[in-house]
């Protein structure tokens, strides 16, 4: 029993990822409950003391419409439960830092500017071939109020999300297999489990779990490039950002105030549907190739 859950006198790895995941998500969910309730709560108070409706806040929150405020704070509420319990797993179980994991300052400069140029190009690339097989449209939303506000508040909620996930995938996931048994059982359970946390997001599918996976396969690649997280993280960061407020697609089933609307009109198959492009073989072509990228040129 002891060889089964013990490994060099720590948890075994298998487990600690089991339990990491477990807790990580669990623990995720309850803080932005926490969060979305508390800002209901105060929203709500405020409108009544201002002659506003606080019934409609209540339809608006149960059909998703979630203001940009509260996506920011749910976003800094996940990133603060991930660096917490990652921290707690390091210091505890692990025996080791957490600094360990990627966050040593490097090249921080460069890796996120590269970071930032690949997601946008990435996703250049999915709307250029889109506009040119003529399966969409793009047009600027005028009528959006305060737009580049609106893109501000949205880089607020983004950029805590994608640090989060990369804090939990790329970082302790990633790197506890990858220091047990290797690179590969690494980078295939961490993509694997990336996908599957999109599991409950909106016309979620089996191809949309596949392109998910290869994201994570190539932000895992990005990561071994430079032994940080600085890299992945900008380059997730970006293509969400890229793929919803700036371009106006949905990010993963979920829709986002936006700076464009893009009216997309090609085959599901191909453009992804509701999904929005992480659905459809566009994308995964230019995964492919992104993926090649890090993996046939080791340095930046």
């Amino acid at each position: 029993m002891r060889r089964l859950f013990l490994l060099d006198g720590k948890l075994h790895p298998a487990w600690r990822v089991a339990l990491y995941l477990a807790l990580g998500f669990f623990g995720s969910f309850l803080a932005q409950v926490a969060v979305g309730v508390i800002y209901a709560l105060t929203a709500a108070l405020g409108l009544a003391l201002t002659g506003g409706d606080p019934a409609r806040l209540s339809q608006d929150l149960a059909a998703g419409n979630i203001p940009p405020p509260l996506l920011a704070l749910l976003a800094f509420a996940g990133l603060i439960w991930a660096l917490g319990i990652t921290w707690a797993f390091r210091a505890w179980l692990d025996k080791a830092p957490l600094r360990d994991l990627g966050f040593a300052r490097g090249a921080f400069g460069k890796e996120v500017m590269w970071g930032l140029l690949l997601g946008l190009a990435a996703m250049v690339a999915v709307l250029g071939a889109y506009l040119t097989l003529g399966w969409a449209s793009i047009r600027m939303t005028t009528e959006a109020v305060g737009a580049w506000g609106v893109l501000v508040l949205m880089a607020l909620a983004l950029l805590p999300a994608a640090a989060a996930e990369e804090i939990i995938f790329r970082g302790y996931v990633l790197q506890t297999l990858m220091a047990w048994r290797g690179w590969g059982l690494g980078l295939v359970v961490s993509s694997l489990s990336f996908g599957l946390a999109h599991f409950l997001n909106p016309d979620f599918g089996v191809l949309a779990f596949l392109n998910i996976a290869l994201a994570g396969v190539a932000f895992g690649l990005m990561y071994r490039v430079t032994r940080r997280l600085w890299l992945p993280m900008a380059g997730h960061f970006m293509w969400n950002y890229a793929q919803g407020p700036l371009f106006g697609f949905p990010v993963s089933g979920l829709d986002f105030q936006t700076l464009a609307t893009t009216t997309v009109a090609g085959p599901a198959l191909w453009t992804g549907g509701e999904f929005g492009p992480e659905g459809g073989l566009v994308v995964t072509l230019v995964l492919l190739a992104l993926c090649g990228i890090f993996y046939f040129y080791p340095s930046l």
